[in-house]
């Protein structure tokens, strides 16, 4: 993977923390949110940021933050598992719904993605 660093430049993005999904420009160093605003260009929220847009890089560098898919066992306790296990699993176990059902719909993901 390749590393970018835009260090003191603002980066259009969007907040992906909710539904809104609000067009922000980030600063960073390294992996550090320096600072948020709000993207009057965006055609949607025209500079609005709300207070979790404002915490991105708390979440983003949490200690406790998810890095890696985990995957439940039988016991309930999880284990850690790369990602490519991680989505080929994913995707047997929703073609196995689907010849289940053929008019199930797919997995909408938070983001407005339909897997089908």
């Amino acid at each position: 993977m390749t590393t970018v660093s835009y260090k003191n430049q603002w980066q259009p993005t969007v907040c992906g923390l909710s539904y809104i999904n609000c067009g922000i420009e980030a600063m960073t160093e390294g992996r550090q949110i320096v600072k948020v605003r709000g993207d009057r260009a965006h055609p949607s929220t025209r500079g609005y940021a709300c207070q979790k847009t404002q915490r991105l890089n708390y979440y983003q560098n949490h200690a406790d933050r998810l890095t890696t898919p985990l995957r439940k066992r039988s016991d309930g306790s999880f284990e850690a598992i790369d990602w490519d296990t991680a989505i080929r699993e994913i995707a047997a176990r929703l073609a196995e719904q689907k010849s289940v059902d053929p008019e199930i719909p797919g997995l909408l993901l938070r983001q407005g993605i339909v897997l089908v």
